[in-house]
């Protein structure tokens, strides 16, 4: 669950102003856009893909999956 300090809701670039804010912060924690679908995130052998304003983490290794969760 991410948490934004102001509400977007209302805003016309709502979605946009969200995708940016969540891209650098996933940027800065290591994650790789994939260059066929933008919403999917990579990042060793972890998963991330973002949908609207759902986020879903998949992996082989649970406890990995837990600390990716709990950075965000």
């Amino acid at each position: 669950m991410c948490r934004l300090n102001k509400a977007l809701y209302g805003h016309p670039r709502a979605g946009r102003l969200w995708y940016d804010h969540l891209s650098s912060h996933l940027e800065a924690q290591g994650w790789v856009r994939s260059k066929i679908d933008k919403s999917l995130w990579v990042r060793n052998s972890l998963y991330l893909v973002a949908y609207v304003d759902d986020l879903l983490i998949f992996g082989a290794d649970k406890q990995e999956c837990y600390k990716a969760r709990s950075s965000l």
